[in-house]
């Protein structure tokens, strides 16, 4: 999940960062403005080779908690290997997708290894409804002695089920360096029952990063 367009509008994203100094206070940015900076951000980043892109989803509700990671590493457009775990109820599902030149290799689950000409990698798409209210704003900031920007959008929506009401929260903040690379995201969703005692309460928790200097990667075919 990395490229963020209206199309997969509303995913929440935070960055954890330790951040040097400030230059100085966030700015208030349009929503055309805020879509087309991380776009570019995350079109950057992808472009660049060799790079290993790592995320996980942590997906919460009131007795269970599901657990979804990802390891992306490519040597080039054609030349990659992702890993997908998903754990839930203390079982851990596992899909492998190589890809070299024209050819896919797959392993769902515990099945065998097979070869493709086409990407078997499982798709799936979540959406959220259209929010109630939305900010948007970019603060400039110095980590490690460089320029880096935080991209923020902050989202609310009043809910309802049956007699209970509340709000759901949404916030993302995408952190882009001074040369325009996505570096790391963080995303949460939490909700506010009205009467509820548990205050705000974290529905969903995601986090992706970029590393561009990734040494030693082997991509081979797993099959012949």
């Amino acid at each position: 999940m990395r490229r963020i367009s209206i199309k997969t509008v509303y995913c929440l994203i935070v960055v954890t960062l330790t951040v040097a100094a400030a230059f100085g206070q966030a700015r208030n940015i349009t929503r055309g403005q805020y879509f087309d900076a991380i776009n570019a951000a995350f079109d950057k980043s992808d472009a660049v080779y060799p790079r290993r892109y790592t995320s996980s989803q942590q997906f919460f509700s009131d007795d269970s908690e599901v657990l979804s990671e990802r390891t992306e590493e490519y040597l080039s457009a054609s030349k990659f290997r992702k890993t997908i775990k998903k754990t839930g109820e203390g079982v851990t599902d596992t899909n492998q997708i190589v890809r070299i030149d024209n050819l896919y290799f797959c392993k769902i689950g515990t099945g065998e290894w097979k070869k493709s000409r086409t990407n078997c990698e499982p798709v799936s798409m979540m959406m959220s409804p259209q929010p109630d209210s939305e900010r948007f704003s970019v603060e400039e900031l110095s980590e490690n002695g460089k320029r880096i920007f935080l991209y923020r959008m902050f989202t609310t929506r009043s809910w309802r089920k049956g007699a209970n009401t509340g709000e759901f929260f949404v916030e993302q903040i995408v952190k882009v360096s001074e040369e325009g690379l996505s570096l790391s995201w963080k995303r949460t969703e939490s909700k506010r029952t009205e009467g509820g005692t548990k205050g705000n309460e974290i529905t969903q928790l995601s986090t992706g990063t970029y590393e561009f200097s990734v040494t030693g990667l082997d991509i081979v075919a797993p099959i012949k």
